[in-house]
């Protein structure tokens, strides 16, 4: 694994719905977004997933958190508190891919994320993500 680089993605993710679901319906969604987003950063054999998450505080207190640390075994989440129903959600999100270019991982999350939001019926949006420190001159 030297030979294969790290470029860590992070963005703050932004999902809507015109009507407010309650979190079971969130967490379904979110485990399916994970795991398709696992499968698609590792679909280049070259890749090794070293692990995705987001975190993300509810509406009405409590939080939701996921992670996913290989594309053979589901999606972990998890929501504490919060039984209300909401439309909306702001997470952090982070991408740790190894041989995963920076760019190829913020259309990944796009694509699968905008995929995940039109299937439910709702909308993402990638509101700040990395930047890339490496400047040329």
């Amino acid at each position: 694994m030297a030979e294969l680089e790290l470029e860590p993605y992070a963005a703050s993710v932004h999902w809507h719905f015109a009507a407010a679901r309650p979190p079971e319906t969130w967490q379904q969604m979110l485990t399916a977004f994970l795991d398709n987003l696992g499968m698609a950063c590792t679909a280049d054999s070259k890749c090794v997933l070293g692990h995705i998450k987001f975190f993300a505080r509810l509406p009405h207190g409590g939080y939701l958190r996921g992670s996913k640390i290989s594309p053979h075994y589901p999606a972990d989440l998890e929501v504490k508190g919060g039984t209300s129903p909401f439309a909306q959600l702001q997470m952090s999100l982070n991408v740790l891919v190894y041989g995963l270019p920076l760019q190829e991982a913020q259309q990944i999350v796009r694509q699968v994320g905008t995929a995940a939001a039109a299937e439910a019926g709702g909308e993402m949006e990638i509101f700040t993500a990395q930047a890339d420190h490496q400047h040329e001159h």
